[in-house]
Parts: structure tokens; C-alpha cells; sequence
């Protein structure tokens, strides 16, 4: 009985995120996404990539993976405390990364068909 207790406890206490075997023929197809589309924190099903200013990060990954040249800042605590693994980040401007900007598009073939202006932390190039 005692180690039931103990179990109990020790499992009480612990963080763990269980994934069950994939079934892709579960997942749900991501709708209406801004960016591109990543792996959720399980690596089955595609969910949105969450884009600049929206959360992210937190325990495993909970509150999502930022798009291509974004990264997930996470600041210090207020009080002073120090980061851990587990705190939610935002989605910033990953400096030197190059960012579409919003008059360019693709044409059938894939080729870049407006012109390439791209923004890296705010500054134009042409």
C-alpha cells in the first residue's frame, strides 16, 4: 500500500505529456492559416504556425511553433524569478531572417512574380 502511495504521489507531482500511437486519419486539416503549416507537439497532425506577436512556447510546446523566420522570445519574469523551460513566449521578428512582404505572390509555377522586396527587422532592400 505504501508504494501505491508513493506512485501516487511521485505521479501527482510530475509533468508528462502522453502522445498516443499517430492516426492520421484523425487529425483535422488546418484552416485558414496565415504562415505555414508545422507539426503539433505530438509530431502527427499539421496545425497553423503561429505568426508574429501570437503566443508560443510554454510546457511542451502547448502553445505552438512560431513560422519561418520567427522565434519564440521568452522574457523574464517580472519578479525577478529565472526562465525555465515552461514559461509562454511570443513570436518576434528573428533578426537578419528575411520576411515576405505582403505585395508579393507566386504564380503556378512557384516562381516569385512580384517584386522582391524583402523586410529584415525593418529595413527595405531592393
Amino acid at each position: 500500500m505504501l508504494i501505491f502511495q508513493l506512485v501516487v504521489l511521485i505521479a501527482k507531482n510530475s509533468r508528462a505529456l502522453i502522445c498516443l500511437p499517430c492516426d492520421k486519419s484523425k487529425c483535422e486539416e488546418p484552416k485558414h492559416c496565415t504562415g505555414s503549416v508545422v507539426l503539433g507537439i505530438c509530431g502527427c497532425c499539421s496545425v497553423c504556425a503561429k505568426q508574429k506577436n501570437e503566443s508560443c512556447g510554454g510546457v511542451y510546446g502547448l502553445y505552438g511553433t512560431c513560422d519561418r523566420g520567427l522565434r519564440c522570445v521568452i522574457r523574464p519574469p517580472l519578479n525577478g524569478g529565472s526562465i525555465t523551460q515552461y514559461e509562454v513566449g511570443v513570436c518576434e521578428v528573428q533578426v537578419g531572417t528575411p520576411t515576405w512582404s505582403e505585395d508579393m505572390h507566386c504564380n503556378v509555377t512557384g516562381q516569385v512574380s512580384a517584386w522582391l522586396a524583402m523586410k529584415i527587422e525593418g529595413v527595405s532592400t531592393v
